[in-house]
């Protein structure tokens, strides 16, 4: 404990499925400075995080701009702005997000994470 309070660290962010990452794990060590040139995937990580910390579905890429217009599914497909709603992932879909964390006090990692699935382009979401 530090100051009264229970330490957490994000050590691991794995990301399968998830807009171009197909199957990729971020280790973290210490502060993290995310960089990148534009359209790299930095938001696409933030908002990988704000939906296993917040659940939040419906508002992505704020980190962009105000008006992101991402979403859950185009994350899960793989859409891009600019591809005349096309979707680079065809068929059915497991996603995966998942956050390793670190805490201190117990000396122990703990995991906290999603699977969503995508039968077809048109139907709902189970998250």
């Amino acid at each position: 404990m530090r100051g009264g309070t229970l330490m957490k660290k994000l050590s691991r962010i794995r990301l399968i499925n998830w807009h171009y990452f197909e199957d990729e794990t971020i280790d973290l060590q210490g502060p993290t400075l995310i960089t990148g040139m534009n359209r790299a995937g930095k938001s696409t990580i933030l908002d990988a995080i704000q939906l296993i910390l917040t659940t939040n579905t419906k508002k992505f890429n704020t980190a962009a701009n105000e008006k992101g217009n991402r979403n859950l599914k185009g994350y899960v497909r793989c859409k891009l702005g600019y591809e005349n709603n096309k979707y680079l992932r065809q068929g059915s879909i497991i996603t995966f997000v998942a956050l390793e964390v670190y805490e201190e006090s117990f000396n122990r990692y703990f995991i906290l994470g999603a699977k969503i699935d995508s039968i077809d382009e048109d139907s709902d979401l189970d998250i």
